[in-house]
Order: structure tokens, then C-alpha cells, then sequence
């Protein structure tokens, strides 16, 4: 966003559109979204038709960093955009079309907020068709949804998917019921430009490629790009624009709780998610007055600490699965061992975890549980009655992954027949599995993947929360499952007949079969690599600059050349750190200001205005400036620049204020401000500018790896202004 790639990319977008026939085509800038300063903006290419009824069709044409390319995310959407005017443009339409390529999409939906703000037919619009992401080598997303459950109406995603599979399809159109949840219900969830319509009440929908390919990556560029993907979500949104030319069923947006079979969608009302909600919290009521009605009166030989040994054994199950996993980590020399081989590791997590059910079956024989399945559930019922009632706060979708294993489990402590027991229980721990390991699991690793490590004992506390979570989360389910398996007499799962020594064996073999292939298996591949940073950062005044350089997987691998030989380093765990000459001040930044100070009109006595002029220039362009002030007493500031930081950034506080540009302002950078500010007070100024490049002599590789460099120069100034009357 802002950078002069996206403003050649915008003015590229606009002479397009208006190549192709658009009545009018223009870049309608950007330059304060949500605080951040930018020189970013949407490409609007307008045809207009027999009516003023508006459809707009769209995409993005910023990437998420000067370091990625952005072919797949979302250069692919704005060819389709712009291909689809060229062909719409040489037909009559009834409707009026509005093609938009949005900047500042990656910062937070900003180019499309801007747009629906500030277009002034926007009252016109009656439908939104976004293309993000048009690679060809998988599924094709369909995404109705923004956050708070506001989706569009059914009418939309019904038609999309009777124009996707009207024509035999060698893929996919679906939808991701159990991520769409989750994302929808959590704050800064991710999606596209068609939210920010969806939230005018407009009708929109996106369509997005496959996640599994390396977006936000460096290695988002053409090699990579599979481009029949192109006509495929070109082509749906032309049948869509086709369809409801003449007009569409509605304009309103709807909540729903969106299902897939097929090439068939199921729409579930919030209400009716609450009438079984509410239908669960009464059938577990039922069981757990059941249950106290036929509990065991005379508990004097009852084992004590039931409840505390089952958490135990939850724990225990939750070391086999996550451990063995560090440790062929440890054995490897890697963090992340599963980054090229995720499906397998989640097989070996299964079976490890497996032998770990089988060790506290064997200690359940020893250490022995109480007989009555009523202590059992009532734990149960309140960890899912408590999460049930915490779920429907947030909304009733998120309700339904609580309400669903207290309906079943419920259900089966009250049958009889044993094998209804067992499957029950299996279906009551399916939907809040398929929340936990949503859809595209595997994609959220690999991005969890890239954060830097911070040393071995940073990385053991992530391990230990990981074991502590899943512990927790699983805890219900382990007392729902000793209440049912306590309400029968048969042995369920043949639980007593696996605890016997030999039936572990063929688990055992399967995990070191499966761990030895592992480890001969390349962790990294072309698509999916580690990341390397490089920090360098000068503080002006010091009398050298610190390169600081990060890994995912730590600095281990990382060759680093100075000046042509190899640098002699300080490491910490698997930090690397090195002192370089300062950047020449010449090349890099001058920074100049000039400052008068003023009696306050409102109280000369108590309070003075400072006029301060900051000048900034540089040979290079930096990719971004940031200016704060700080005071331990209340500060004013204002000025013609706007208040806040990228993606959601403070702005104006009581005793702070930021300013940023991003990115790439123009040079030479002229920042005027005023402080209103109390005589003897003292502020601390600090003005940053961040290069995406180094000015040290450094050179920095590793083994299937991309690197980003940043340099940041510093400059800190304290304000004090004299005191007295």
C-alpha cells in the first residue's frame, strides 16, 4: 500500500479500464485511512448501462510487503477485473458496472472501507462480486461471510454454485463451514474487499483460491502460479454479472449458519441454532437429574480423586501427542519438522497419542476410578453448560460447536444399547474437532511456521501452552466419555481388552516406522521455506549500527558474508547479533527541524504552543516514517498529517501520539506539528525511518529460505519547555 509499485499498478488499472470501453475510468485517491498517511488509492473504471443500478466488480492490486511479489494474492483478482471489463464492456447491460481495483487491502481492508465511503453512487449498488486469488491448481473458495455473522443473502451463494457446476468442473467450488465459523467469530478474522460491502448491508461475495498455496511469501510470483485458475473465477463472476443484470432478488444481507454437500448449500437459521441449544441445555438437565437419581448411595468403598486422575491422564495423552513431535524436532535440529510432511506428522501425533491412551489404560487399572458415572458428569456438564453459555455471548454459530457434545453426550448416558453409546460419543467430539483442526490447518501452520524463534526456552513455553490447551479443551470430553463408559457394563472401545501389553505393539511399530521415515524426509521444500530477518538498526548519535538477523527455525543455517568474508558473530540461543559502521548520513537521511515556542492563547500562564517543523530527506526512499511523542504528563498534538499506526495502531492517547507514513513517502518529507504543551514539561520526540534494505555490507543466506531486510534509523529528541509564568 503506497508504495510507487501499486500507484504505476493503479494508473495501469485505470488507462485499462478506460481502454476497454469504460465511460469513465479515474484513481480515486487514499490518503489518511483509519490514521495511517499513504499516497494509496482505488483504480474505478465505470460502464455505464441502461440503468443507474450498480454491480461492481473487484479485487486488490497491493501485496502484503515490498518483499512479495503478489502474482497469486491478488494480482490474479485485478487481471480478472480487468479482463472482465474488456468483455463487458463490448456488450449493452442493463445494469450500470463498476470495476475497482482496491490498494490497502492487505492493511486491513482500507481501499474498499475508503470506497464505500466515499463513492458517491454507492446507494446504487446492489450487488459485489470479488476475486481474490485466481490460482488454478485446487478447490475455488466461496466466502459470503464478514465478521459478527453477516453474510450475504442466500440467493447469492445459491446461484454461485448453480453457475459453478452448470458446466462439468475438474474442481471444486466450496465452502469452509468450520474456518468461515471461526474466522467470523474472531476479532481481526481474515477476508477480502466484499466484507467491507457486506458491512453497508450490500450483497457481496469473494471468491478465493486455494490457501495451501505460499501467499504472503516471496515465492508468491508467476513460476509458481497455476494460471487456469484465471478463467475459471473469471468466467464464474461474467455468469453471475450475466444473471443479475436485470436485477437482483434482493438487497439486504442475512445471518446463517452455511452448510456443504456437495454441490448443495443448507442454510440453519441463528434460531434455530438457539431452539437446539436451548434443546441441549435441556436434555443434559434431564441426564443429570437421571443420573443423580440412580447414583451409588453408598460411595464409602468408592475410589477417591476420580476427577483429578482422569485430568492427569489427559495430560499424559496430550505429552504423547505433542512431544515426540518436538523431539524428532530436537533430533533433526529443526522447530518445525513438519513444515513439507504436515499430514504425516498429524498420522504420527495420532499414533503417539494413541500409545499414550494405551499407558493410561493400564494406569486406570491400578490407580482405580470411582464406579458412579453421576461425579463424572457433572464435571462434564458444567465445563460445556459454563462454554455453552460463553459461546452464545459471542454468537449463536460458535453456540453450536458447545451445544453439540452436550446434546449427544447427554443422550448417551440416558440409552442403554452399548453401541449407541459409542457412536454418540463419537459424534458429539466430531464438530468440535473439525473447529479445532479446521479446513486449511495445515496452511495456518505453515504461515505459524515463519514467526522468529527467540531461543530454546521461548520455544519450550510454546510447546508447554500447546500440551496445556489442547489438555484443557479435551478435559470435557474425557469426563463426558467415564460417564458413559461408567453407565454401562460393556466395555466400551474395548478399552479393558487394549490395555493388555500386546496390542500396543502393533502401535509401537507403526510409530517407529512412521517416525523413522520422518526423519529421512526433507523438512523444507521449494514451495514451503524458512524465513530469515535482518534488522539492522542505527540509534543517530551511536557510534555504530546493530544487524540483527532472526531465522524460524533460529540462525544456524544462516551464512553471513561482511565485505566479502565471513563475520564473527555474537549469539544468543539462536539469535545472531553484529556491530557495522553507521549508515552514511548523506545517502540515507537528513533530518532537519526547526521549533518556536509560544505563550497559549487559552492560558498564557500555565500552558505554551510549540511549532515544530520536522524536514526528512533521503537518497533512498524508506518504506516507512513513524514520529512519537511520549510525556509522563498530558500532551496535545495535532497537525496536518493524520493520528494513528498501520493495522491498527495507536493514534492520539491522553500521553502519547504516533504519526506514520505507509510507505514509501516521497522525499524530501515536510512534517509539521504542534504541541500544546505545560510550562516545565519534558517530551520525548522519537522519529524512525525504516529502509527495506541494509546500508551494512552484509550478505545473508540459507538453504531453502527467503530473507527480508529492514533498516531502521532512529533519531530521539527531547522537548522541554522552560517553566514558570
Amino acid at each position: 500500500m503506497g508504495s510507487p509499485a501499486e500507484q504505476r499498478a493503479l494508473a495501469f488499472a485505470s488507462d485499462r479500464f478506460a481502454a476497454y470501453g469504460c465511460d469513465t475510468s479515474y484513481v480515486m485517491p487514499m490518503r489518511s485511512p483509519e490514521g495511517v498517511n499513504t499516497t494509496s488509492g482505488v483504480a474505478v473504471g465505470i460502464l455505464r448501462g441502461a440503468t443507474n443500478r450498480i454491480i461492481v466488480i473487484g479485487g486488490h492490486l497491493d501485496s502484503s510487503g515490498p518483499d512479495i511479489p503478489g502474482a497469486n494474492d491478488d494480482g490474479s483478482g485485478s487481471a480478472c477485473v480487468m479482463e472482465l471489463a474488456r468483455v463487458l464492456g463490448q456488450r449493452e447491460m442493463q445494469s450500470t458496472f463498476v470495476f475497482a481495483c482496491f490498494g490497502g487491502e492487505e492493511e486491513g481492508l482500507l481501499g474498499s472501507k475508503h470506497f464505500v465511503e466515499n463513492f458517491p453512487e454507492i446507494d446504487s449498488v446492489v450487488l459485489m462480486l470479488q476475486i481474490d486469488m485466481a490460482d488454478g491448481s485446487s478447490y475455488l473458495e466461496l466466502d459470503p461471510d464478514a465478521p459478527e455473522q453477516v453474510s450475504a443473502p442466500r440467493w447469492l451463494p445459491e446461484a454461485a454454485c448453480e453457475e459453478f457446476y452448470a458446466a462439468p468442473q475438474r474442481s471444486d467450488l466450496l465452502y469452509l463451514t468450520h474456518m468461515s465459523t471461526m474466522n467470523a467469530s474472531t476479532p481481526g478474522g481474515t477476508g477480502s474487499d466484499h466484507i467491507s460491502f457486506l458491512e453497508k448491508g450490500i450483497p457481496a461475495i469473494d471468491f478465493t483460491s486455494d490457501i495451501g498455496y505460499p501467499i504472503h511469501t516471496p515465492l508468491d510470483d508467476l513460476s509458481r502460479f497455476d494460471s487456469s485458475g484465471l478463467a475459471r473465477s473469471g468466467n464464474l463472476v461474467l455468469r453471475l454479472a450475466e444473471r443479475f443484470d436485470a436485477g437482483v432478488p434482493s438487497r439486504n444481507t442475512e445471518k446463517y449458519y452455511l452448510l456443504q454437500w456437495g454441490d448443495h448449500l443448507f442454510f440453519l437459521t441463528h434460531t434455530s441454532l438457539l431452539v437446539f441449544a436451548g434443546l441441549a441445555m435441556g436434555l443434559s438437565v434431564v441426564a443429570f437429574v437421571s443420573l443423580r437419581r440412580r447414583r451409588i448411595q453408598d460411595r464409602s468403598g468408592e475410589p477417591r480423586l476420580s476427577g483429578l486422575k482422569l485430568a492427569l491422564f489427559a495430560f499424559i495423552v496430550q505429552v504423547f501427542v505433542w512431544v515426540p513431535e518436538t523431539l524428532m524436532g530436537l533430533l533433526r535440529g529443526y522447530r518445525f519438522p513438519w513444515v513439507n510432511n504436515f499430514e504425516w506428522f498429524a498420522i504420527f501425533g495420532l499414533l503417539t497419542g494413541l500409545t499414550g491412551v494405551w499407558l493410561v489404560v493400564r494406569l486406570a487399572s491400578r490407580w482405580r476410578l470411582g464406579h458412579d458415572p453421576f461425579p463424572y458428569f457433572v464435571r462434564f456438564f458444567i465445563f460445556m453448560a459454563g462454554g455453552l453459555f460463553g459461546a452464545l455471548l459471542l454468537n449463536p454459530e460458535i453456540g453450536l460447536y458447545a451445544a453439540w457434545p452436550l446434546f449427544w453426550i447427554s443422550l448417551a448416558v440416558l440409552l442403554r444399547p452399548a453401541w449407541l453409546k459409542a457412536v454418540f460419543f463419537l459424534l458429539a467430539a466430531y464438530l468440535p474437532l473439525r473447529l479445532v483442526f479446521v479446513e486449511p490447518l495445515s496452511f495456518m501452520q505453515r504461515m505459524l511456521s515463519g514467526s522468529m524463534s527467540e531461543g530454546v526456552v521461548q520455544d519450550g513455553i510454546a510447546d508447554a501452552l500447546y500440551v496445556a490447551g489442547f489438555m484443557f479443551l479435551s478435559l470435557p470430553f474425557v469426563y463426558g466419555l467415564a460417564a458413559i463408559y461408567r453407565s454401562t457394563t460393556r466395555d466400551l472401545f474395548l478399552l479393558r481388552r487394549f490395555r493388555e501389553p500386546r496390542n500396543v505393539i502393533p502401535v509401537v511399530a507403526a510409530v517407529l516406522g512412521l517416525g523413522g521415515y520422518l526423519l529421512t524426509v526433507p523438512v523444507y521444500d521449494q514451495a514451503w521455506v524458512q524465513r530469515v530477518r535482518v534488522d539492522e538498526r542505527y540509534v543517530v548519535g551511536e557510534d555504530s549500527a546493530r544487524v540483527t538477523i532472526k531465522g524460524s527455525e533460529g540462525a544456524d543455517e544462516v551464512t553471513v558474508t561482511n565485505e566479502g568474508r565471513e563475520d564473527t558473530d555474537q549469539r544468543t540461543e539462536r539469535i545472531r547479533t553484529w556491530r557495522v559502521p553507521p549508515p552514511l548520513r548523506e545517502r540515507w537521511l537528513v533530518y532537519e527541524q526547526t521549533s518556536a515556542v509560544l505563550p497559549d492563547s487559552s492560558r498564557p500562564d500555565s500552558l505554551v504552543r510549540v511549532e515544530r517543523v520536522i524536514d526528512l530527506n533521503s537518497d533512498i526512499r524508506p518504506f516507512s516514517v513513524q514520529v512519537r511523542y511520549q510525556s509522563e504528563q498530558p500532551i496535545v498534538v495535532t497537525s496536518p498529517w493524520s493520528f494513528g499506526g498501520r493495522r491498527g495502531g495507536k493514534g492520539i492517547l491522553n500521553k502519547s501520539a504516533t504519526l506514520t507514513w505507509y510507505a514509501f513517502p516521497e522525499m524530501p518529507l515536510r512534517i509539521p506539528i504542534r504541541l500544546k504543551l505545560s510550562r516545565g514539561q519534558s517530551v520525548i520526540e522519537s522519529v524512525e525511518a525504516t529502509y527495506d534494505s541494509l546500508s551494512a555490507p552484509v550478505t545473508v543466506t540459507a538453504p531453502f529460505s527467503t530473507v527480508r531486510e529492514r533498516m531502521t534509523i532512529v533519531r530521539n529528541d527531547t522537548l522541554r519547555v522552560p517553566g514558570g509564568g
